[in-house]
């Protein structure tokens, strides 16, 4: 598991996590203090991405994923915002089966 918070940008990155087992399951996750709109990073399917309605506290979440094919370290994932503001971002690699 990592993370890592963005004080302010339209880059969200999520620091590099380690895999065990090929076949390794890779989940992102990528919060952000306004409702935009984000993109997934490259070589990540999307999964979800909801945004609060207008309201007083305004949050986007994005979550990804992607299956990683050997062990060893991921490299940092970096979603897209349509708008500059305060994230967060966190990987989590899911011991594949077996």
């Amino acid at each position: 598991v990592s993370g890592l918070v963005g004080i302010s940008g339209t880059s969200v990155t999520a620091p590099s996590v380690t895999t065990t087992r090929p076949g390794d399951l890779v989940v992102g996750f990528f919060s952000l203090a306004n409702a935009v709109s984000v993109t997934e990073p490259s070589g990540m399917t999307e999964r979800a991405e909801e945004a609060t309605p207008a309201a007083t506290s305004k949050a986007t979440i994005e979550a990804a994923d992607y299956v990683m094919a050997a062990t060893g370290d991921t490299g940092d994932k970096v979603a897209s915002s349509s708008k500059s503001t305060t994230s967060i971002g966190q990987l989590i690699a899911v011991r594949a089966a077996g």
